[in-house]
């Protein structure tokens, strides 16, 4: 088998993905984002999808997306860089909490720019409340409620 061929090649290893684990921490982070989005930034709206939806929610959708986009990330992408084992799991960690900031950033900017270091620090914040949510209160497999 050539080294270069994809990790997941058959639609078994890829339903043996962590969807579930990437779901639940999307969830969560995007719900705490929602949340201290609602406490930290003035009530604004914007329209998504045809709806208005607080900012707030926004930013938690941001976020969501950042964070789900940093674990497709660490499994489909840093794999593939040469000489990388050593590092890949600061790559996951520095990669999870940029993407859920950097989401949380560009909602932001839809709803007329929040400052860019405090949309990036609730949603790196949010991320890290979902992973440690996920990792010590939630998981199964570690005594969690699912």
């Amino acid at each position: 088998q050539c080294e270069m061929d994809h990790p997941m090649s058959t639609s078994s290893e890829i339903s043996q993905l962590p969807w579930k684990e990437w779901a639940v921490k999307s969830l969560v982070v995007g719900t705490a984002a929602t949340v201290a989005g609602s406490l930290l930034f003035p009530p604004q709206s914007i329209y998504l999808a045809g709806a208005q939806v607080p900012g707030s929610v926004a930013m938690g959708l941001g976020a969501a997306g950042g964070s789900l986009a940093a674990d497709l990330t660490h499994q489909f992408v840093l794999p593939y860089i040469p000489h990388n084992e050593k590092y890949e799991k600061m790559e996951y960690a520095a990669s999870s909490l940029v993407g859920a900031g950097l989401g949380t950033y560009a909602a932001s900017q839809f709803l007329g720019g929040a400052a860019f270091m405090p949309a990036v620090a609730v949603g790196a914040g949010s991320y890290l409340i979902g992973d440690y949510s996920w990792h010590h209160f939630l998981n199964k497999a570690e005594g969690g409620l699912l």
